[in-house]
Order: C-alpha cells, then sequence, then structure tokens
C-alpha cells in the first residue's frame, strides 16, 4: 500500500496538447485520451466503461500515485501508451 503525504491531482482530457504548459504551474497531471476513438465508451456506468478500466488499469502500471504531478500519460487502443515527465 502507497501513502501519500498530499493530493494528487489528475486531468483526464481529449484536449491534452493544450495543456502541457499548464500541467506544472498547476500541480497535476494529465491523461490524455485524445488518441482513443468514440467506441472506447461502452457503457453509461463507471463499472461498464471501457475508459475507466483502461485508466485504472494504466495509472496502477505507471505508478501514478508515486509521480503525483507535472507528467502527461497518453493512452491508445493499441496499448502503446507514452508517459513522460513534463517538469
Amino acid at each position: 500500500m502507497v501513502t501519500l503525504d498530499r493530493e494528487s491531482r489528475v486531468l483526464v482530457t481529449r484536449s491534452a496538447p493544450v495543456l502541457l504548459d499548464e500541467a506544472p504551474v498547476l500541480d497535476m497531471g494529465i491523461i490524455g485520451l485524445d488518441a482513443l476513438g468514440c467506441d472506447i465508451y461502452v457503457g453509461p456506468t463507471l463499472p461498464e466503461s471501457a475508459t475507466t478500466t483502461l485508466i485504472s488499469k494504466e495509472s496502477l502500471d505507471f505508478d501514478l500515485g508515486n509521480e503525483r504531478s507535472a507528467y502527461l500519460l497518453l493512452l491508445h487502443p493499441e496499448l502503446r501508451h507514452v508517459f513522460r515527465r513534463l517538469s
């Protein structure tokens, strides 16, 4: 179990490039859905959503809880996700 000494803020968006300059200043991470097609939204409720499942899995795989802020994670349907630090 990971214990964080401060809160992490993450913005999930389809317009990640627009927010790249603000992420380090606003002390937040960005998860970009730009490359995902509209068909990724399978269900109207949280447990049925393929997007929610993908975000949850990749957040754990990339250990975003320890990154805390100033990062960009671009999700791609072919699972070639891109992670980079912005600071």
